[in-house]
C-alpha cells in the first residue's frame, strides 16, 4: 500500500515536470515568433501553391517581415506610386524575393533557365527599399529598364543581390 502511494506521487511529480517542460510549446509563448510564410507569384496562376499573387508587389504587401516570396519565370512590367514614389517594386519590410521558379516546381529555382524579369519600362526605379533598417534579399531576378533620374533616394547597406543582370 505504501509502495503504491510512493509510485503515485512519483508519477504525479513526473507528469507535472513533463507538463511544465512542454507548456511553452503547447500553449505558445508571448515571445515566440511566427514561422516565416512562403508566398507565390505567377501572372497566370500558381498551380497548387498558395497563397498566390499575380504581381510581386501584391505578395510584398501581403507578406510579414521575414517571409519569402517565390516568383515564377516571366516578365512583370509596370510601376506603382507607393510611398509617393515611382517604382516597379516598393519594399518596406524585411523579405526575401527569389525568382527562377516554374509553377510546376516551386522547390528548385533555376534563374538561368527560368528568367524572372522585373521591368520598370523606364517609368521609375526598378526597386525602392524604404529604409536602411530592413534586410532585403533579392535572388534570381533580372531588374530591367529602371530609371531613377531626378528621383533621389539612398542605397541601404543591408541589401543582398544575387543573380541580377542588366538586360542584354
Amino acid at each position: 500500500m505504501k509502495l503504491n502511494r510512493i509510485l503515485g506521487i512519483c508519477c504525479a511529480v513526473a507528469f507535472a515536470l513533463l507538463l511544465a517542460a512542454a507548456w511553452p510549446r503547447l500553449a505558445g509563448s508571448a515571445s515566440a515568433q511566427p514561422l516565416a510564410a512562403t508566398h507565390y507569384v505567377a501572372s497566370t496562376g500558381c498551380g497548387a501553391a498558395s497563397p498566390c499573387y499575380a504581381t510581386i508587389q501584391e505578395a510584398v504587401d501581403a507578406a510579414q517581415p521575414g517571409d519569402e516570396i517565390r516568383v515564377a519565370a516571366g516578365t512583370y512590367m509596370g510601376v506603382n506610386n507607393q510611398g509617393g514614389l515611382s517604382q516597379a517594386l516598393y519594399i518596406d519590410k524585411s523579405v526575401t524575393i527569389r525568382g527562377g521558379f516554374l509553377t510546376s516546381n516551386w522547390d528548385t529555382p533555376n534563374p538561368e533557365a527560368n528568367i524572372t524579369e522585373l521591368n520598370a519600362m523606364t517609368l521609375g526605379r526598378g526597386v525602392y527599399i524604404s529604409s536602411t533598417q530592413i534586410t532585403v534579399t533579392l535572388e534570381g531576378l533580372h531588374i530591367s529598364y529602371g530609371d531613377s533620374t531626378g528621383l533621389g533616394g539612398h542605397q541601404p547597406s543591408t541589401v543582398s543581390y544575387t543573380h541580377l543582370r542588366a538586360p542584354e
